[in-house]
């Protein structure tokens, strides 16, 4: 292989690392804060029960 095509291949790379990382991210993101409305809500539903 040339050096373009490494360089090409490097870069693929790093961005399919880059974008994985940040869907990774995002996705743990979302789900704290799905988990958290839901304890809200179920602390919302004890307290209006009781």
């Amino acid at each position: 292989m040339d050096e373009t095509t490494k360089a090409h291949i490097l870069i693929l790379l790093l961005g399919v690392l880059i974008g994985a990382s940040g869907y990774l991210a995002n996705s743990l993101i979302l789900w704290n804060t799905s988990m958290n409305k839901d304890r809200s809500d179920i602390a919302e539903g004890i307290y209006l029960d009781v």
